[in-house]
């Protein structure tokens, strides 16, 4: 997640890593349904930078920018029940006509490093990687594994799936199961949205 949406922003991650000086090895726990590009990116430097082996498990949700925080593991466990999202980044815009092409270009050279980010730890062609961002492709954990995506899927029923977050809705692809949890988020979807609009010259991974 990010500030944006409510969740981990980029500072947090900081502190975090701060207090973990001795720590050898760092393990990530990811259920997120995206948010801020830009405090993504800037969370999967952070963790790149980590002098060590970085284990990444998704529990239940890894979408959109989540699924590029994702690509800082050394290794990536997924839950047999978690999923997967990639899509293109979208922004708010609001301006001059000039301004809007700005930010145009600004989302094609956002798009073009996520392509790269996830061709390299996938090893995928960035062709392929393109298409599913611009399909915006759903992935099961198995579907996940076979695109390169985790290394491992974690059988444990105990691991659990059930996400509720406002901003699945917002997505063309949503699976059913989740969009009508998200749905049930709606008063808190409002207040997001405000948020958001507060902050209209950000760029967000978010969708339709």
């Amino acid at each position: 997640g990010s500030s944006m949406w409510g969740g981990i922003a980029p500072q947090d991650v900081v502190k975090a890593l701060g207090d973990m000086k001795s720590a050898k090895t760092l393990n990530v726990y990811i259920n997120s349904p995206g948010g801020d590009v830009f405090d993504g990116v800037a969370i999967y430097n952070l963790l790149k930078r980590f002098d060590g082996p970085i284990n990444v498990f998704v529990d239940g949700l890894a979408a959109s920018i989540a699924s590029v925080i994702a690509m800082a593991g050394t290794t990536i466990a997924t839950a047999h029940n978690a999923t997967w999202m990639v899509h293109d980044p979208w922004g708010f815009g609001v301006g001059s006509a000039s301004e809007l092409r700005a930010l145009a270009d600004t989302l094609d050279t956002i798009r073009g490093s996520l392509v790269d980010t996830y061709a390299k730890r996938t090893g995928q062609t960035t062709d392929k990687i393109s298409q599913w961002m611009s399909d915006e492709t759903w992935m099961d954990a198995s579907t996940a594994q076979s695109n390169g995506f985790t290394d491992t899927i974690i059988d444990d029923t105990k691991v659990a799936n059930e996400v509720a977050f406002p901003l699945l809705d917002k997505y063309g692809k949503t699976p059913p199961a989740m969009r009508a949890r998200a749905n049930a988020s709606d008063v808190k979807l409002a207040t997001m949205e405000s948020r958001v609009f507060r902050n209209v010259r950000r760029t967000s991974l978010a969708n339709r």
